[in-house]
């Protein structure tokens, strides 16, 4: 039990030589100061005591003439000290620990093939809603929902296979020209104009074709009719027409663009803040909130590697400018700048798919305002879906 006690508080070996060893022991008797597994040897008196009885024979050492030495250090507190002392390789190993628990439960890679026209962030992110995304459990995926979520999400995709191996998710698309989703299949449709223009191009997947290439059409004509005549039982069939129809079409856009105009510079003042993510947790690195008001934000993502392979650990390094609103006298070529960048979002509106065959730019100014005339010409994917109205 003592020798217990002793490990846990923790004690000295010590040896002291020369003086008078005997008035030595006499004044550590005197100041209560423990000893024990205590002998004499030709080399000196030689005995353990605790760390606090260490301390304060230094003062009687010098009283008895002797010299006092540390032989060893044992004990609880002395090993604990060493832990301290090595606190970043425990540390590591414990990490190390918690990577190897995750590295056989959960997801570190996902990898996206056969994709050409779809994005694969547009894949993993219709993955990420069925449950598979960096650092997500294996035992919660599901390969059913997650095809049935890509193929849904993304129209372009005809076939999707997902294959788990150890850690890594691998996920297999495959693109073609497939027969367009409608929500309920089932409900009669016809495809009609959604705009104005010539048609050049045409991909009928079902119903019967009322327009062929090169004709004119304009906005609601019928262009694909769900109801079918079939001669040979003398009955009419309503069906869910399904097409593409790729057209010539005109678009126009106005852009005002005021002489006396306002724009953002930098203040000079800036905030920077880290992120952790691990295993999908989002771990902030940083004290302060999210600065209010006019503060532009960009975020520079690191990903890490373990021997060559991608771990589910990054860190983002997140720069915050601060901005102010300034008004100044615009030029001709200042406005036709920002006219441009206007335009552009313009653009971005225009359906998936569609391609700008021209764009013209026409200018022309008032007492405070100078006005852009965009005329484009475009080539899109005009069919529109249009219930079958059934009388009674």
């Amino acid at each position: 039990m003592f020798a217990f006690l002793r490990y846990i508080f923790g004690f000295v070996r010590f040896t002291a030589t020369g003086g008078f060893t005997e008035r030595f022991i006499n004044l550590a008797a005197g100041k209560r100061i423990p000893i024990w597994n205590s002998k004499n040897t030709s080399s000196g008196f030689i005995g353990d005591t605790t760390i606090s009885g260490y301390r304060e024979m230094a003062e009687i050492a010098k009283k008895s003439g002797v010299k006092l030495h540390m032989l060893g250090k044992h004990g609880l507190p002395f090993f604990y000290k060493k832990i301290h002392l090595r606190a970043g390789l425990f540390i590591g190993a414990a990490i190390f620990s918690i990577m190897l628990t995750f590295y056989s439960r959960s997801i570190w890679r996902i990898d996206v093939s056969g994709n050409s026209s779809i994005s694969t962030e547009s894949v993993l992110r219709s993955a990420e809603k069925s449950g598979l995304y960096i650092g997500a459990f294996k035992g919660k995926i599901k390969p059913s929902v997650l095809r049935k979520r890509i193929t849904d999400e993304n129209p372009s995709v005809a076939w999707v296979n997902v294959n788990i191996d150890g850690s890594f998710a691998r996920i297999e698309v495959l693109e073609g020209n497939v027969k367009p989703r409608i929500k309920g299949e089932q409900v009669p449709m016809n495809v009609v104009a959604a705009e104005d223009g010539i048609i050049v191009d045409m991909k009928v997947y079902e119903g019967e074709k009322c327009v062929n290439k090169g004709d004119s059409v304009c906005k609601g004509d019928l262009l694909v009719s769900g109801t079918l005549y079939y001669e040979n039982t003398d009955a009419t069939v309503l069906h869910t027409a399904r097409a593409k129809v790729f057209a010539q079409v005109k678009k126009d856009k106005k852009i005002y663009v005021k002489k006396r105009a306002k724009k953002t510079v930098y203040t000079g003042k800036t905030r920077r803040k880290d992120i952790l993510y691990f295993w999908g947790m989002k771990i902030p690195l940083f004290i302060f909130s999210e600065p209010q008001g006019e503060w532009e934000r960009t975020e520079i993502k690191r990903d890490f590697s373990l021997f060559g392979v991608k771990i589910p650990v990054s860190v983002s390094k997140v720069l915050y400018r601060q901005t102010k609103t300034v008004e100044y006298n615009a030029t001709l070529a200042g406005a036709r700048s920002m006219s441009r960048n206007e335009a552009e979002k313009f653009e971005k509106s225009f359906p998936e798919g569609t391609k700008i065959l021209s764009r013209k730019v026409k200018v022309s100014g008032e007492v405070d305002t100078y006005i852009f005339y965009y005329s484009y010409l475009v080539n899109e994917n005009i069919a529109k879906s249009v219930r079958i109205n059934i009388g009674r």
